[in-house]
Formats: C-alpha cells, sequence, structure tokens
C-alpha cells in the first residue's frame, strides 16, 4: 500500500492561478449543493420574499432574478431561502457561486448571508467576482440576498452554495514577483490570459481599419513572419498606418502584454500602443530596417472599456506588420514555482524587500558611449564595455573587457537608519578578471562595521577572481544610514585585465539576497508571500497524524520560520521550523495547554530536507532525511476537532516561513517507524 492512499492533504509545485496554489490531494473540491433551484428554472420556487416595501419587485428575467428596491429604504427588499439541505457548520470552508450581473445603485451586489463570513454577515459581490470562499464563523441554515438603498437593481442566476474540501492554499502577496524557469531565465511569474486581437496574423483580409489616410494599407504576401501573409503599409506622412477596429476590452488597472514584428523596408522607427492604457497610440518604437524586429511593450489601462492597438508609420514610411498580440497579464498573487538550482521546482516563498537600485535592468544606455539610466561610469579610459539581452527578459546585461585599467559603475541610494545591506550582482565569467563591489564610505558606518564578500554563498575576499558564473554578494553589518554610493565593476587599484558581464543588480536591507526585483524609473518593493488554507478541520486529526515538509530556509539567519496546522491561533499548532539556534530544526507540538519541542540540528538548512513530525499520545516523534532525530513519550491527550488550519506561519500571523517548499504532506495517523523512514528518506 501507498503512503499517498493514507495522507489527507498533499501540496506540490503544480498548477496554480493568481491567489490560489493547487494542492494534489485531496481531488474532491466541493460538497453537494445546498442551494435549491439556483438557476430559477422553476420561478420562484424554493424562495420567499420578505422585509418588501411597495415599491419594491422581484422579476424573474432570462438571466434569472431581478433584484429591485424602489425608492425604499436600506434593507427593504429581501430574497431568502432555508431548506432542509442547507446546513452551514462553524469552522468549515464555503465555496459561494452566482452570476450576477446589471448592477445599478449605491449597493451594487450587496449579498447577506446569516451566521458566514464576518460578524457583519455581508458579502459583496460584482461581476467582475463569480465567487467567494469563506469560513463560517457560526452555524447557518439560510442563505438571504438584499436589495438596499434607492432605485437599487440586480441580477442574479446560477446561485450555487458547497462545501468547500479542497486543500488548495490561498496565496497573497499583491505584488509582482520574478522566480527562474525551467530554462534557467529569471522572469515574472505570471498569468498570460487568451488573446484580444483578432486575426493579428493577417492570414485573413479582414477585422483592421486604416489609421488616417495611408497611400497603401493590404494584405500582401510580399513579406511575412510567419505564416503566407503580413500587412504592408506605405505612408507619405507620420501617424498613418491600421489599428484594431474589434475594440477588445480592457479593465482598468489591469496589465497587457503587446507584441508584434515589423519589416521596415527604411527608416528606424514607427508608432504602437494601446488606447485607454498608460502607452499612447503615438508611442515611437524603434525598428532595424531591411530585418524583421520584434517590438513588445506592456500598458497598465487607465479606464475599462473599449481598447484598440495602433501600429503606426514614423521615420519608417514604408512597412510590414505581423503577429500582432495583446493578452491580460495577471502577476500579482501569483504563486512562484521555482527552479534555481536546477532539478525538480519547488515553492518559493521570500520577505518583503525593497530593490534600492533604479534601472537594475540596465535600459537607457548606447553601447560603449553612455551609461545606463541612474548609473555613472568611472575609470574607463582602457574598458569596452556593450549591452546585451540579460537573463531578466525585458532587460540588458554589460559587457565588461579591460586591460590594465577598470570599469566601475556607481550608483547613489539612500538607505535606511540602522540597515543591514545585502548588494548582489550576477556575474558571467568569459575570462581572468578581479570583479569589484563594495559601498562607499558615505554609508557613516559605526566603529564596528564588517564588510564580507561571498561569491555563490562561499566566503571570498573583495578581490576575489571568480572562474565560474555566479552571483557575487557583498553584505555588511548595521549602518548609520543616509545617502550612499555603491559600485560595482572590474578591477581593482586602478588595474584589472578581464572580460565579465553584470546583470541584475540589486541592494536590499536583508541580510540575504532574495529573487531579483526589476526596477526602472523608481525603486519596487516585493511584498512578502503569504500560505495559508483555512476551513479544512475534516483533512486534518487533532489526535494524531503526521505533517510532512521537504523543505530549505533561504539563509541561516537564525530566524523563526514555521509551517504549522493550527486553528487560525498560536494556542494550538504542530509545526516545523526553523529557529534562533544556527541550523537547527524544530518540531513543536502545542494542544490544549501542553508544549512539546524536538529538536535536530542540521549540517546545513538552506539544504532541502525531508521532515516529519509524528504526533500521537506517548508516541511523538521527529525524523529528519531517513532518521529519529529526537522523540518524546510523553502521556498526554490531544484535544479532538481543534485543527483546521494550514499556513506558512505559527498560526497567528507570526514567524512567517520564508524559504522553499518542494513537497508538504499532512497525515490523520501517526505512521509506523518504518513508513516514516520511507517517507523521509532522501
Amino acid at each position: 500500500m501507498s503512503l499517498l492512499d493514507d495522507v489527507s492533504i498533499v501540496v506540490t509545485p503544480n498548477g496554480y492561478k493568481a491567489g490560489e496554489l493547487y494542492a494534489v490531494k485531496p481531488t474532491i473540491a466541493s460538497g453537494t449543493e445546498q442551494v435549491v433551484n439556483g438557476d430559477f428554472s422553476n420561478g420562484e420556487a424554493g424562495w420567499s420574499i420578505s422585509d418588501a416595501a411597495a415599491s419594491a419587485t422581484q422579476t424573474i428575467v432570462a438571466g434569472g432574478l431581478k433584484m429591485y428596491s424602489g425608492d425604499a429604504s436600506d434593507n427593504s427588499n429581501r430574497m431568502s431561502q432555508t431548506t432542509s439541505t442547507m446546513s452551514g457548520q462553524i469552522g468549515k470552508s464555503y465555496i459561494l457561486k452566482l452570476t450576477a450581473t446589471d448592477f445599478i445603485g449605491p449597493n451594487q451586489g450587496s449579498i447577506r448571508l446569516d451566521g458566514v463570513y464576518d460578524s457583519s454577515n455581508v458579502i459583496i459581490f460584482t461581476a467582475a467576482t463569480p465567487e467567494v470562499r469563506f469560513i463560517a464563523y457560526r452555524n447557518f441554515t439560510y442563505i438571504k440576498f438584499f436589495a438596499g438603498g434607492v432605485q437599487n437593481y440586480y441580477t442574479i442566476d446560477n446561485v450555487s452554495l458547497k462545501e468547500d474540501l479542497g486543500a488548495d492554499m490561498d496565496v497573497t502577496r499583491a505584488t509582482a514577483a520574478t522566480r527562474v524557469d525551467e530554462a534557467g531565465l529569471v522572469n515574472y511569474a505570471e498569468i498570460i490570459g487568451s488573446e484580444e486581437v483578432t486575426n493579428g496574423d493577417f492570414e485573413l483580409n479582414s477585422d483592421w481599419n486604416n489609421f488616417s489616410t495611408p497611400t497603401t494599407s493590404e494584405q500582401s504576401t510580399e513579406q511575412s513572419h510567419t505564416g503566407t501573409y503580413s500587412w504592408k503599409v506605405i505612408a507619405d506622412a507620420t501617424q498613418e498606418g491600421i489599428f484594431s477596429p474589434n475594440n477588445f476590452s480592457i479593465t482598468n488597472g489591469n496589465s497587457y502584454s503587446v507584441s508584434l514584428w515589423i519589416y521596415s523596408v527604411s527608416g528606424n522607427s514607427i508608432k504602437s500602443g494601446l488606447n485607454n492604457t498608460n502607452v499612447s497610440v503615438f508611442t515611437e518604437r524603434t525598428v532595424i530596417a531591411g530585418q524583421w524586429t520584434n517590438i513588445t511593450y506592456e500598458a497598465t489601462a487607465t479606464s475599462t472599456g473599449a481598447s484598440y492597438i495602433s501600429i503606426l508609420s514614423q521615420n519608417s514610411l514604408n512597412f510590414y506588420v505581423d503577429n500582432v498580440s495583446v493578452k491580460e497579464v495577471t502577476r500579482d498573487n501569483v504563486p512562484r514555482i521555482d527552479y534555481s538550482g536546477g532539478g525538480c521546482p519547488h515553492i518559493l516563498a521570500e520577505p518583503q524587500s525593497t530593490n534600492l537600485f533604479i534601472n537594475s535592468i540596465w535600459d537607457g544606455g548606447t553601447d560603449n558611449v553612455s551609461a545606463p539610466t541612474s548609473w555613472s561610469l568611472n575609470d574607463i579610459s582602457d574598458p569596452v564595455y556593450s549591452y546585451s539581452t540579460s537573463q531578466y527578459t525585458s532587460g540588458k546585461k554589460i559587457n565588461i573587457q579591460c586591460s590594465g585599467s577598470r570599469l566601475i559603475m556607481s550608483q547613489t541610494v539612500t538607505i535606511p537608519s540602522n540597515s543591514l545591506v545585502n548588494v548582489s550582482v550576477k556575474v558571467k565569467y568569459i575570462s581572468g578578471s578581479t570583479p569589484l563591489s563594495n559601498i562607499a564610505s558615505s554609508l557613516n558606518a559605526p566603529a564596528d562595521f564588517i564588510r564580507t564578500y561571498y561569491y555563490n554563498n562561499v566566503l571570498v575576499s573583495a578581490a576575489f577572481i571568480p572562474t565560474e558564473d555566479g552571483i557575487l554578494e557583498m553584505k555588511t553589518s548595521s549602518v548609520t544610514g543616509g545617502v550612499s554610493g555603491i559600485r560595482l565593476g572590474l578591477g581593482t587599484g586602478g588595474n584589472s585585465t578581464g572580460h565579465i558581464e553584470l546583470d541584475m543588480p540589486q541592494c536590499e536591507t536583508l541580510t540575504y539576497r532574495t529573487s531579483f526585483i526589476p526596477t526602472t524609473t523608481s525603486t519596487v518593493t516585493r511584498n512578502q508571500d503569504i500560505f495559508t488554507r483555512d476551513g479544512i478541520g475534516s483533512l486534518i486529526n487533532s489526535e494524531e497524524g503526521v505533517l510532512f515538509v521537504e523543505m530549505a530556509a533561504l539563509s541561516n539567519d537564525l530566524a523563526y520560520r514555521r509551517i504549522s496546522i493550527n486553528d487560525s491561533s498560536v494556542s494550538n499548532r504542530i509545526g516545523i521550523s526553523y529557529d534562533d539556534v544556527s541550523n537547527r530544526i524544530r518540531g513543536q507540538i502545542i494542544m490544549g495547554g501542553v508544549s512539546i519541542f524536538l529538536f535536530f540540528t542540521s549540517t546545513d538548512i538552506t539544504e532541502h530536507s525531508k521532515i516529519a513530525l509524528k504526533y500521537k499520545t506517548n508516541d511523538f516523534a521527529l525524523w529528519v532525511d531517513g532518521i529519529e532525530r529526537d522523540t518524546d513519550t510523553s502521556s498526554v491527550s490531544l484535544p479532538s476537532n481543534t485543527l483546521n488550519n494550514l499556513s506558512f506561519d505559527n498560526g497567528g500571523g507570526g514567524n512567517v516561513f520564508f524559504g522553499k517548499v518542494k513537497q508538504l504532506q499532512v497525515f490523520k495517523t501517526a505512521l509506523t517507524d518504518s513508513e516514516l523512514a520511507t517517507l523521509t528518506t532522501i
């Protein structure tokens, strides 16, 4: 029999969407339907009206049930249902779904469920929010909608309420973040939407309109990037060309990724942008004459409604366009499935951090002529430098060659008071060189200021000469703070002979380097990752079981970082953590006023270990990498029906886990020693 037959929760780096990391097990996603006649196919059967004023109405329409409050006061028109099948229980998780349309009025989409969600009992729905998952804070037996306020309308249909039996984890970050993909490239963790442009490959002679009056605007076989056709434009002035008349819909605040290919017959620029976004339809784009050039950019919608993409003449008056694409991009709250280190991927959870460098993707410089925007170049009497494509897919890297002199890149940053500082840069080694990375004396360092250098996490000297690619880091002890100059480059003492490439510079006020945070015109903050799943008491046995995690720390920084099953508090929890002793792994059981601690000191917690914590009266054990490391035989009775939450913290939001997780499992029974050895063997 496989151990997977006994496991109640399995979370691995697999499928995800914005705000959610899918669990592998359990496979049952939801319970039985608790709403009768939720599609109103049987009229208002099963539903009842209460508190309806004379001017309030409910009407069955093609799209469901239309609610209208008329001129009455708030909450005056209510539609509710009480059935024998509806039996919500405190502490359980539920999924409420419905189709809501035609909102008019001051209380659009207000939906009330007795005894659920929070003390106000109100869940707010909009057309963009088709479902809500909530935890019942008390038992409930009916669902209730209300239309309140003066002349408040909405239409509801397909109402569904089911218990949520899945173990998918909620993910919160609210900012974009990068990860390392399967190919070893650094890019954003993102979800790409469907294609918004119709006939973007121009294989049909339709779906596009002329912008102004180009001399020629037609489907053509003379050039094509892919397929048979492209679109040919000949203009006799600037800002003539084509736009997409299908007017795809965009949503205010959402981001859209654009890609198109241009073959310029002559000239080095065209214009392209999206209407109703922060990128004007008259934005100039550089192209190369005599070949296909891929133009990519990103636009953020400034309003909700129709938009179009423009492809217009500028310096180039004769060009072909092909493979036009516009897709919505979602990056906030997207879980990061990270492949750094090679092999199998892991879930990446990191703390909040800010890259204090501006223009960390080094756009804006001209080969061997000017420095990247916001950066200065020093000691360049002999070096040769140029720009090329970065490992960060939207940026650049700098190629530096020196023989007898050196090149230093510098930027002034503002560092908060009493901060630890970590400066890092990716180095590609080409030939013998001496990379230099330091923080200038303007840091106003205290007397005990210490500066250390690491290359691929190995302590090195400031004059370290690399022989392989890697990450160069400079770490400091606490500094006074203030405006500081930071230098990255090649050479020491005015001399260097070598060839390197520098990429992805980062300056953080942490003790260790985190994933790359791209910046352009300002500093950028990436919020911390939060992983939780509550309302799953049916998947956890509070009296006995096993919590298993294959994980690694980001740094051996003596900070508490926990993963626990709990009751959404610190009073009752079972957790695995790193703690305030170097390289120590801790198993912790705090239940019903009893505390049990189990320990093991690892060689290196930044390397992955398979860790299992078994809990049962008279039988508590911590297993790490195939060996039982610590035990406790206390005859304590663990309370039943206590634990209903899984989170990357201590249950109360503290001691947040930052690290790498390859897999997490919860068992409802205490496994045997043989099973635990099998489960935790590397």
